[in-house]
């Protein structure tokens, strides 16, 4: 069975035994090594919730007032890291209180920032390399945020292409984990994310998956999925063909994509019928119209730049500021 197929059967399976309550299969496992470590210990146990939280913290900032641990920064984040990661669901908001909370009031500022930088430079390519999607969708929603809110532009994709190759080897997905590929801009989201447009998935699933080509928003082959799955829209408004409900609402949740798209490669021949859909969508209720007329109109301009500017209106020319 191709491993596209092999993914959708999973999926299918995990999403009604949650609903019914029962397990899914068992999975594969990860890439040697690349898993949630064994638990790791070195901070006493003896409080639950937000209390052990409070005591993780309070042995962190004991351990950086030591003078030794303050020297090897590295070191020591490497090792609140594996502490994070080997039970992420009661751990992450650990992550998240280092990242982006205040330093504790008994460390130097300086020694917290060189601890503050080394951490987050280990966490997140740690928490990349060990995504698990069988970890609750809750968690990994967490996890992509903070991924995606400390991870420098540049780190982004690979962060993304790491999160990819852990489903791929898994043959397993999550919610969490088709959008985290579009959020962080894994390289090869698109051709993965385009399996699931042409399979028939569940809806949650399909719904996913369009968040995620819209994040893409600087892929122009992401555009183009796109702008295939609202294309029967288009032609319903602009040329009254028939279109179901099932295709209708596709078409709609792809149009929330397009509308934040920055990069395409249409060919001039969309052009004319661009500009039909356009000017149907014009003498709609403005009500009705949004956010359709400004993705038509990035569409046109993709299509053809140069005709596109004369005939979009200036002031919705400059809300679409166009690249």
């Amino acid at each position: 069975m191709p491993p596209a197929a092999r993914i959708l059967r999973f999926f299918a399976c995990a999403f009604l035994c949650a609903a019914c309550g029962s397990s899914p299969p068992a999975r594969p496992s990860a890439r040697p090594g690349a898993g949630s470590p064994k638990s790791v210990d070195f901070v006493p146990q003896t409080a639950k919730g937000a209390d052990a939280l409070q005591e993780a913290w309070t042995s962190l900032s004991a351990e950086l007032r030591q003078p030794s641990v303050n020297q090897d920064a590295e070191k020591t984040s490497r090792k609140w890291s594996s502490w994070v990661l080997s039970d992420p669901e009661k751990r992450v908001e650990m992550a998240r209180r280092i990242l982006a909370g205040p330093a504790p009031e008994d460390v130097e500022p300086s020694a917290w920032e060189r601890f503050r930088a080394a951490f987050r430079d280990v966490f997140l390519l740690q928490a990349a390399e060990r995504y698990d999607v069988s970890l609750p969708e809750g968690t990994q929603a967490e996890l992509v945020d903070l991924l995606h809110a400390h991870a420098p532009e540049d780190l982004r994709s690979r962060l993304g292409d790491a999160i990819l190759e852990n489903m791929r080897r898994q043959e397993r997905i999550s919610l969490s984990s088709v959008r985290a590929i579009g959020r962080l801009g894994a390289a090869d989201a698109v051709s993965y994310l385009r399996l699931f447009v042409d399979f028939d998935v569940p809806d949650v699933l399909r719904a996913a998956v369009l968040d995620s080509l819209g994040e893409l928003n600087r892929d122009p082959d992401a555009t183009q999925v796109l702008f295939g799955l609202a294309r029967p829209l288009f032609a319903h408004w602009a040329e009254k063909k028939a279109i179901d409900e099932r295709e209708r609402a596709r078409a709609l949740q792809a149009l929330a994509g397009l509308g934040r798209a920055r990069a395409c490669h249409l060919p001039k021949t969309e052009y004319s019928f661009l500009s039909r859909v356009f000017d149907a969508l014009a003498k709609q209720k403005q009500e009705d119209r949004e956010p359709a007329l400004g993705a038509v109109a990035r569409l046109m301009l993709c299509a053809d730049p140069a005709r596109a500017r004369t005939r979009i209106p200036k002031s919705l020319l400059q809300s679409l500021n166009p690249h």
